[in-house]
């Protein structure tokens, strides 16, 4: 058993997608705005670079931060009050921005929050602003109101313009997206359906992942260029479905993903990278999820190592190296550095006698390496692994890690077997200790070799310890002897009846000295012979 550097043909392969966790933990720290107080934090925005913020306090303050969080001031487009402020969006550059009250107005700021501007999309009226997102340049703007419209700008907010999906009249818009040329829109009711304009908003086509209609969308967000999508609801007592959702062709068709497992969760912030590869998204009530390969798979990350918390808010820089994250009656996090380790592909395949796994990364922080461990699910012949009996795991090999790295890496290990279903996972380990582990694969062999045969030992040579490989074409009586060079049996390894199938057996020369060793199988008129070398 070792490393393999060369990939084999493949006869089966079972390729691990979805939901698969694995990753050391984020570096979060705590980021205070308005001191050691607990606050709402249900809105945030970042700037592509992620060194402009936005916070939002509801029945309380906004907040600027324009060194990553480093620093808050205190901004206050509503005047010396205390607000719901329930929305917030940023330039590209971090120099426009918007900021809505639920319960009140809209304000725009072309300085980084130094001065604001009131604007109205509505007339002069309090509305509960929900929804609202921003062009990467700032000059197109959607803002949304519960259970009332939707408004489009092209000037930064100087003027609006009613838009409306056909037939959609005073929905709950709880969430809104936009292209960075603010050309392609996607906006979700609560409750209600999804909706993508590709037009600016002129015209508007209903988008329905499968399942149920008019589910309650709180959350979505799309790459810069439209194409790729993400969609969450929120479950509550008239319409139970809670689940995140994924397009990768600007919303024809829709793929459901499951960080959380199958369990109906409430999402209510989901944002992407800019190439809509990498993603937070928060559960209310529950935990923290983040994706560096498209969603495929995800990682659970606890900003504040505590389990549910009442995520309202998270934002993403463009290149995904700066999240920040908002608990609902609690504190503000932020991430200065990169997504974990996380595979992008997990796949077990039999060739001839080996079951052949391979694995990659999108990217690794700190990783030290991944220990392989299977588990024998059933057996079709006697078990020929020490302690790995059915339903307990066993670790059989490692892969170092490749500590840091922004690009995708490529594992592979072989394992000889018997027949038989086997399961396989890893147990991800990084620099300091900590570990997750890899959701199973898992393969179903009957093999019966064409040749007896034994196979030369690895290592060879070898100290103290070596592995010997035969295969057997019939049920038989079989020994496995280690001899020494003038002859002398030194050990027996196997001495008893086996099945037709492939084995393993481990040789231990600890108690011997150096030389030459020869390992004899027989079984019954054949005999094959192997020489030894044991260097001490």
């Amino acid at each position: 058993m070792k490393i393999r550097s060369t990939f084999f043909a493949i006869a089966l392969s079972i390729m691990l997608m979805s939901t698969n966790i694995i990753a050391q933990s984020i570096a979060w720290t705590e980021t205070r705005p308005v001191g050691d107080v607990n606050q709402a934090w249900v809105t945030t925005s970042m700037s592509s670079d992620g060194t402009t913020l936005i916070a939002g306090v509801w029945n309380g303050r906004l907040y600027i931060s324009t060194n990553s969080g480093d620093a808050w001031t205190e901004t206050r487009p509503a005047g010396d009050a205390a607000k719901n402020w329930f929305i917030s969006s940023t330039s590209s550059d971090g120099t426009k921005m918007i900021a809505g009250v639920n319960g009140g107005r809209i304000y725009c700021s072309t300085n980084s929050g130094s001065t604001w501007t009131e604007t109205q999309p509505a007339g002069d009226a309090d509305k509960s602003w929900t929804a609202t997102s921003m062009s990467s340049d700032g000059t197109k703007l959607i803002a949304g109101t519960f259970n009332g419209r939707i408004y489009y700008s092209i000037n930064s907010g100087t003027a609006w313009t009613e838009t409306q999906p056909a037939g959609v009249v005073d929905k709950g818009w709880y969430t809104t997206s936009m292209s960075s040329d603010g050309t392609k829109l996607l906006a979700g009711a609560y409750p209600g359906r999804l909706y993508y304009s590709v037009n600016s908003g002129t015209v508007w086509t209903e988008t329905q992942p499968a399942g149920p209609a008019d589910l309650n969308w709180q959350a979505t967000s799309m790459s810069s260029d439209g194409t790729k999508l993400i969609a969450g609801s929120f479950p509550n007592q008239f319409n139970p479905v809670g689940r995140l959702y994924l397009s990768a062709n600007s919303g024809t068709s829709w793929t459901e993903t499951q960080p959380g497992g199958d369990n109906h969760l409430g999402w209510v912030t989901a944002k992407m990278s800019s190439d809509g590869t990498k993603m937070i998204a928060g559960v209310f009530n529950s935990s923290l999820f983040v994706s560096s390969n498209g969603g495929s798979n995800w990682t659970v990350t606890q900003p504040n190592s505590s389990g549910a918390n009442v995520w309202q808010s998270a934002s993403i820089s463009s290149d995904a190296t700066k999240l920040m994250a908002g608990v609902n009656g609690g504190r503000l996090y932020l991430n200065i550095g990169l997504l974990p380790v996380e595979l992008s592909s997990f796949t077990a395949s039999v060739v001839k006698s080996d079951v052949m796994l391979q694995w990659s990364t999108a990217t690794e922080m700190n990783n030290y390496g991944f220990d392989v461990e299977r588990r024998t699910t059933s057996l079709m012949s006697s078990p020929n692994y020490g302690g790995n009996a059915a339903g307990g795991w066993q670790k059989i090999g490692f892969a170092a890690g490749h500590g840091t790295s922004n690009s995708p890496q490529h594992y592979s290990y072989a394992d000889r077997l018997s027949a038989g279903t086997y399961a396989y996972r890893l147990k991800q380990i990084d620099r300091d200790g900590k570990f997750e582990y890899s959701q199973t694969v898992e393969v179903s062999a009957a093999i019966t070799p064409k040749e007896f045969g034994l196979e030369q030992n690895y290592p060879n040579p070898f100290n103290p310890t070596t592995m010997l490989n035969y295969q057997l074409t019939m049920n038989s009586q079989v020994s496995l002897k280690i001899y020494d060079a003038i002859g002398r049996e030194v050990a027996t390894l196997v001495n008893e009846v086996k099945d037709a199938g492939t084995y393993s057996a481990q040789f231990d020369g600890a108690r011997l000295s150096s030389g030459i060793y020869f390992a004899k199988l027989t079984s019954d008129s054949k005999t094959q012979i192997r020489k030894l070398m044991l260097i001490k």
